[in-house]
């Protein structure tokens, strides 16, 4: 299996800091005054643990 995964989680972070992102966050999820950033950044930590999980999980036993 041929999976780069520094590749993809670069992939990844720079889906949440885009500009395009952000702006789709500030308009589609409610906001009590927590800063974009910080809901964006909120959100990349998840995305990474799940990702993070998800290949071990297809990984495992392959080494």
């Amino acid at each position: 299996m041929n999976f780069d995964i520094e590749k993809s989680s670069r992939e990844i972070d720079e889906f949440f800091e885009h500009s395009a992102h952000r702006a789709y966050v500030e308009a589609t999820q409610p906001n009590d005054g927590e800063d974009i950033a910080a809901i964006c950044e909120k959100g990349l930590s998840q995305f990474e643990t799940n990702f993070h999980a998800l290949y071990a999980a297809l990984t495992d036993g392959m080494k």
